[in-house]
Parts: C-alpha cells; structure tokens; sequence
C-alpha cells in the first residue's frame, strides 16, 4: 500500500491529537474553591486518597490556605505543591505515610571540613561517633569509616565536642579543627566491681511434656519439723495431689491411690514399706537425695504397670564434696559425698534413733494385766511398761563414669527393733506364790 504526503499529514495529526488527549487525561487538578485552613485540606486528602500525615497540630493549625487550584499527576506532588508556599518539609516515610514538619533554616557557611575520627591507639575508624557543638543546635555522625563533613560558619562556633561510647569526650577548637581534621579518640577505660547474680530456684519445676514434676532443694532438704527432721516423703506429702494415708503417716498417695500403689525407685532400686516406726518415719535419708522427679499420671514405659504414682529418687554425682551432720529431736544422720577419682565418687548416708522413740508417745504401749492371786482382793493389778524402739537405716553408693559407660553399685539398708519385756510377782499375804516373766523383741529389715 501506497501512502501519499496527504496521508502522512492526516497521520501525524491524528497522532498529535491523541499525544495531547492522554496527557490531558493523565493530569489531575485539585480546587481549593474558597480559603481553607490547611489542618482541613489535609484531612480531606486523607480520607479521599487513603493516606496518613504526622505533623504537630500547633504548627499547621492557624494556617490558611488561599482560593486555588493545583494540577499534579501523583498525590505525593499535590502535597509538595501545596505546603510549598510554607516553611515546611515533607518526608515520604512510605507511599500513603507522610511526615510534616518545620523546616530546618539552612546556616549560611563559608566553611567546609572534611575529616576523620579513629581509635587514638589503634588507629581503627569509630563508625557513627558524634560532632556537635556544645548547645546541640548543630551537629553531625561519622560515616561507616569514621568520615565526616561539617559545614561551619566561624563567627557562631568556636568549638566542637566529639563522643563515643566508651571513649573519652574531646573538645575541639574550630580553628585547630580547621588546620587538623583528623580527630583521635582515648578509650575510656571503666573498671566494673564484681556482679553476683542470684536466682531463686522455684521449689519444682514441671517438665515441658507436663507429665512429671522435677523437685527442688526445697522440697528435698527442707526439714518439716524438730522431730521427723528431713524426711523427704512427708515434704512431698505437701505438694498438690499428693497426700498422706493419715496426718501422722508418711506415706505417699498420689492422685487418690492407696500408699501401695505408689511406687518408689531409689537409684535404680525398687523400695517397699519404705518406713519406720509403723509408717510415721520415712525410711528414705533425704540428705542423701540429690535428685527427686515425681510422676503423678504418665509414667516412662518402663514403670506403666505401677498402679499409683511413681517417685524417682537419684544420689547424683556432684563435682564437689559435700558433708553433712544433721541432729534433730529424735534421729541422728550423717551424709558424705567424696571423690575417689577424678571420674569415680563415694556416697554414703546413715541415720539412727539415739533414744528412745517410744518417750515420743506417739503410741501408748501401756499393758493391763489383771491378776486375781492375792488373797481377799479382786481389784484389777496394772502393769505398766516402756517398750523400747530403735531404728536406723543406711545409704552408700559407688558411681564411676567413663566417656562412654558408666558404673553404679548402690545399696540401701533399713532396719526396726522393738523389744518390749517386763516381770510381774504374784503373791498371796507378802508371800510370793509366782512370777511372771515376758519378753517380746520384733525385729524386720528392708533391703536392696
């Protein structure tokens, strides 16, 4: 196809006309139609287009804004035009956020220093150290290498301090500044005194799974009284869902299971009738406990057939010696945790009633023995004894750990006595016709 010059100017117009259209499309026009205050254009401009200002109220409150209208293609342009009459400046902190404030009045200098400040020892750039004059009006940072530019006017500043952290300040007078640009900094040596930290470790922690309740030393070694001295169960007893078969019992029911059920594995050894005493004392040494997790629901699969709870008591292997006397009311113990070796330790722990615990009455062993032998008289005869009652029990534990194995010889010991005797006369008219002789010793152990 043949085109002639008359084509190619029909084209060319047609062309132009187009040009003008789009860019008359392209531009928007904003109308003030009557004087306004600037707070209320802003406003309308915010809620037509969608977009925040952050300004102080106090500084645009009062201004006006004439009869006007603004041609601009982007809202970013209609503002500029707007506050352009004004002592203002506008940031574009996003594209629908901007920040309005007063604007800087620009110090007219005839003066520009280039310089540098580094470490004065090992010559090391100080990245964002500061340059300013003393009443704050005017200041500015060091680059990323230490660099700075001031532009300074010599008859409002006769010096410059120069900052950071942990150097010395220096002050600068302008014109050495001027003949020397390049600032050294001292560090400033601080000594900070000894700082002890101190936590509290609560008295158990639960694990993250929730199924089972590490205790700490306060429910370990606490001694809950002057008689039972530190008895580990009876602090247990303490804890939620745990209770005890009867006040004067120190046995452990967890969750409402009966005190058979709750089993007790003292370093890998399974411990029955863990008690003195018909069950008043614990048989468990708790300064030979080092470790205590308590299982009230969930237990390791090893130990899913134990009906009740389960309580997992641990010597531990510490890195420091540990001698303990303790003396209470009744019971006498002594613990002793020592190095054999840099890998191997000894652990032993033995405690003892040093007296009678029957002088406790906590249970009244008084017999009535009625005796009609003496002539003429049938009133009842008492006999009243004192039954004695003894218990110990022991610990002691050999651990010898190696890079890949480990070794443990645990042992544990309890033992209860009483004998109860005593010698009753029969006689008629102070003549004795008989006596009677009893005597009683009940003795039994636990082992493991």
């Amino acid at each position: 196809m043949k085109l002639t010059c008359k084509d190619i100017g029909i084209l060319l117009i047609t062309w132009l006309c187009m040009s003008s259209s789009v860019k008359s499309q392209s531009s928007k026009s904003f109308v003030v139609s009557e004087p306004a205050r600037l707070i209320d254009v802003l406003n309308e401009l915010s809620t037509d287009n969608n977009i925040l200002f952050a300004y102080p109220t106090l500084l645009i409150n009062e201004i006006e804004i004439p009869k006007s209208e603004f041609k601009y293609e982007e809202i970013d342009d209609l503002i500029h035009l707007i506050l352009n009459d004004f002592d203002f400046e506008v940031y574009n902190v996003t594209d629908s956020h901007f920040l309005i404030r007063k604007g800087v009045e620009k110090i007219a200098s005839n003066q520009v220093i280039t310089g540098s400040i580094k470490d004065a020892e090992t010559g090391s750039p100080l990245s964002f150290a500061t340059i300013y004059v003393p009443d704050y009006s005017y200041g500015v940072f060091s680059d990323a290498e230490g660099n700075f530019t001031l532009e300074i006017d010599n008859n409002n500043y006769d010096k410059f301090l120069v900052s950071y952290l942990g150097y010395k300040q220096l002050s600068v007078d302008v014109s050495t500044l001027m003949k020397n640009p390049h600032i050294r900094l001292n560090q400033n040596a601080s000594i900070i005194e000894d700082v002890t930290i101190e936590y509290l470790i609560p008295p158990y922690l639960i694990s993250k799974d929730g199924e089972s309740v590490t205790l700490g030393k306060q429910v370990i070694s606490s001694k809950t009284s002057g008689i039972f001295g530190n008895d580990i169960l009876r602090n247990i007893q303490l804890l939620s869902g745990v209770s005890a078969v009867s006040d004067d019992m120190a046995s452990l029911r967890i969750r409402g299971s009966n005190a058979e059920g709750s089993k007790i594995i003292l370093d890998g050894i399974p411990l029955y009738n863990v008690s003195h005493y018909y069950g008043i004392f614990s048989s468990i040494n708790g300064s030979f406990i080092q470790k205590a997790q308590l299982y009230k629901n969930a237990q390791p699969i090893q130990y899913n057939n134990t009906s009740g709870g389960l309580l997992i008591l641990d010597s531990g292997f510490n890195n420091e010696s540990k001698n303990v006397l303790d003396i209470n009311f009744l019971t006498a113990s002594i613990a002793t945790d020592n190095k054999i070796s840099d890998n191997a330790r000894f652990q032993f722990a033995g405690r003892t009633s040093y007296r009678n615990v029957n002088d406790t009455k906590f249970i009244n062993f008084q017999n009535n023995n009625t005796s009609n032998f003496s002539e003429n008289n049938t009133d009842n005869q008492f006999v009243a004894n004192d039954p004695l009652f003894r218990f110990y029990d022991l610990n002691a534990s050999i651990k010898i750990r190696g890079e890949k194995s480990k070794i443990s010889i645990n042992g544990f010991l309890s033992n209860d006595r009483l004998i109860n005797d005593y010698t009753q006369d029969y006689s008629i008219q102070d003549f004795m016709i008989g006596r009677y002789i009893y005597k009683n010793t009940e003795e039994w152990s636990n082992k493991g």
